[in-house]
């Protein structure tokens, strides 16, 4: 099974400068190495998540919850509903 990195967005902008350089670092090796990386700490909750799907910005349908694809060209998805 293939290993999703993941990083925390509140790293990125939190006042510390080495764990911005960590975060950068983290996240420029995953995109070289698989192209994908799992985001943590995002502001997005739920009704935004919900109110994107409702308006056709999302699509719900055929979407498997915290379920990884891996694409025969080495990019993998992550799909919620």
């Amino acid at each position: 099974m293939i290993h999703i990195p993941s990083v925390n967005l509140k790293d990125f902008i939190s006042e510390s400068s080495t764990k911005k350089e960590q975060f950068i670092n983290d996240i420029g090796k995953a995109y070289e190495e698989i192209g994908f990386v799992a985001l943590k700490g995002h502001f997005l909750d739920e009704k935004l998540i919900e109110n994107a799907i409702k308006h056709g910005l999302l699509h719900k349908k055929g979407l498997k919850k915290n379920k990884y694809f891996l694409s025969q060209k080495g990019s993998a998805k992550m799909y919620r509903n």
